[in-house]
């Protein structure tokens, strides 16, 4: 279930800004922009050094033509451990809570020092398979604090394997069989295990497909780790290479050690501008692209935000929040606007409801600002009052004022979309029409949808009612030409209008 927005996803390094905008909602989304500038020298001074970054980079955003609804960081591979995880129990609280205590054993740093996500593979005899992947929480903190001091407040945190992997599953990968990925990306090759169209696995391979033999050897015993690891055995039905020219002995040699049918596809080939396919540095654009299209609601996305904020304690811990929150606004707007289809005169009316519920919530979360005292003219889907509201928060954030805790109860956009893409994925259903409602007493999500095969709506209902948090209302399903249909309101568990 893929929602429409505009993404701009960010890979910074000691040399190099990379910024791309992109726009999600169709089979593949749509490059609109991208940065791409060398950093100036920098002072020797650390503290000199970020501001001075800070304001390069500042710069640079400012040139933006489109400009993204929110923000994601694309991390390295090499910040990050991975591990594949049996949790003898079933339960997704159950399971998160146990994540830490199943991963520690296995690492050569203090847990502590990492930044912990995790997605479900399959649940087996009362246990749970989990892929889980930790990264170094403090580069990415140093990194988000550099962006925060130019303007730009991170949603959300990916890994560039991991966008590469969710790209290519839902680029290249048709079917819903166990599957191997070899992934070129920065001068080498990546395993990645795709089983029950979940990431399970990732592991680099150090050996070049020039050196056809030890290449192929050291995928063959990277998959024989897999299988040795996975709670039940996994039968891989084919090999998806993203080399666009892999040579011809590597996937010979490939073939006959595997025993299975290799099939070469290049990533992003017919889609993505050639500027970025025949650009040196096009598998680092990949990953990013692919970390926006899986943060929308693709296969699967990883976000390690969360978690981190609550460890930076910075000096306004809700700010990333309240920015959220106009992201969200804006986001409910968009998504609903882009994906209903209504007659026109039905469309006025809708934007108009919108409009009028973006203003309460500004007007609901600073009464006392001058602009809150009555809804400005000309305020076309609450344009103006998100522009008023914008204006209240950065007053906010920069006065270093206390926030009402009570207004951040609502989880994150990343988190609302990574928690309905989990429970609908397109295997099983496809989503019609979403309408998010937003208030101060009250938010909810109304999906309308259809089912692809018998089970899937059960399924879904019961996934749901699993959810750490969301929670399950009111449900409709009906029969139409044999296509089962269904309506159901989702709330946030949080939220006491609910009950």
């Amino acid at each position: 279930m893929k929602l429409s927005a505009k993404i701009g996803v960010v890979q910074l390094t000691d040399h190099r800004l990379r910024l791309v905008v992109i726009k999600t909602g169709s089979a593949t989304p749509k490059v609109l922009e991208r940065i791409n500038e060398a950093l100036p020298p920098l002072s020797d001074d650390p503290e000199l050094a970020s501001s001075e970054q800070a304001a390069f980079i500042r710069a640079a955003i400012k040139k933006l033509k489109n400009v993204p609804t929110i923000y994601l960081l694309n991390a390295p591979h090499g910040w990050s451990v991975m591990r594949l995880l049996a949790v003898p129990f079933i339960g997704a609280k159950k399971v998160r809570a146990a994540i830490t205590f199943e991963l520690e054993p296995y690492l050569a740093i203090p847990i502590d020092d990492l930044i912990i996500d995790h997605n479900t593979v399959s649940e087996i005899d009362g246990k749970t398979e989990v892929f889980v992947m930790g990264i170094q929480r403090d580069p990415v903190a140093e990194q988000l604090r550099i962006l925060a001091a130019a303007g730009v407040s991170v949603e959300g945190v990916g890994l560039d394997i991991v966008g590469l992997s969710a790209l290519s599953l839902d680029t290249l990968l048709k079917d819903s069989a166990p599957q191997a990925l070899v992934i070129e990306h920065e001068g080498y090759s990546y395993l990645a295990i795709v089983n029950n169209r979940s990431l399970a696995y990732v592991q680099r391979i150090t050996a070049s497909p020039e050196r056809a033999d030890a290449w192929s050897q050291e995928i063959q015993n990277a998959i024989r780790a897999f299988q040795a690891n996975s709670l039940a055995p996994v039968t891989l039905s084919r090999v998806v290479c993203t080399y666009s020219e892999l040579p011809d002995e590597a996937r010979a040699t490939l073939e006959d050690k595997l025993d299975l049918p290799i099939r070469s596809a290049a990533l992003g080939e017919s889609w993505v501008p050639q500027s970025i396919l025949e650009s040196s540095d096009s598998s680092i654009w990949l990953s990013m692209i692919g970390t926006g299209s899986a943060a929308s609601g693709g296969s699967f996305s990883i976000s390690f935000k969360r978690p981190m904020v609550d460890k930076e304690a910075p000096t306004n811990p809700y700010k990333y929040h309240v920015a959220a929150i106009a992201a969200l606004l804006l986001f409910a707007l968009s998504a609903h606007l882009f994906i209903t289809h209504i007659r026109t005169n039905d469309n006025l009316a809708e934007i108009d409801r919108l409009g009028q519920m973006v203003w309460e919530e500004f007007a609901a979360t600073y009464p006392n600002d001058p602009l809150a005292q009555s809804r400005p003219p000309g305020d076309v889907g609450g344009s103006r009052s998100r522009d008023a509201m914008s204006l209240a928060i950065d007053a906010e954030q920069s006065s270093g004022t206390n926030v009402n805790p009570e207004m951040f109860n609502q989880p994150s956009l990343l988190n609302i979309l990574k928690e309905l893409s989990t429970h609908m994925p397109d295997r099983d259903v496809t989503v019609l029409e979403i309408g998010i409602t937003k208030r101060r007493t009250k938010m909810e999500i109304r999906v309308r949808g259809e089912t692809k095969n018998t089970g899937a709506f059960g399924k879904m209902t019961d996934g749901l009612r699993q959810s750490s948090i969301l929670e399950i209302g009111d449900q409709k399903r009906s029969s139409i030409a044999g296509k089962e249909t269904f309506d159901l309101v989702v709330y946030f568990k949080n939220d006491t209008s609910s009950s």
